[in-house]
């Protein structure tokens, strides 16, 4: 009988970890993902706010100068900048 000879991995791509077998090994494996997933989030929402915080001071100082603007342009930072005060404080909920 001819039997078939295994064939040598050639391929460069890294090999799988294995499917672990016991209960412990896959309720890590998931709160390790459901770390990793929550930290990111709170990093994008920490990016938002900081985001919001900084325009918002940015708009303040605007119209805390006396830079003459046309009125439009005040209404509109004053509009804009009520809205970052909501946006700040949502980001951090």
């Amino acid at each position: 009988m001819h039997r078939k000879k295994k064939k040598a991995n050639t391929s460069h791509l890294p090999v799988p970890e294995r499917i672990p077998h016991s209960y412990a090994d896959i309720m890590k494996k998931h709160h390790e993902k459901h770390a990793l997933i929550t930290f990111r989030n709170n990093l994008l929402n920490r990016q938002a706010n900081a985001n919001y915080v900084n325009e918002y001071d940015r708009i303040r100082g605007i119209l805390a100068s006396n830079i003459v603007t046309p009125h439009g342009s005040m209404d509109r930072l004053k509009a804009r900048a009520g809205e970052l005060k909501l946006l700040a404080g949502n980001a951090l909920n």
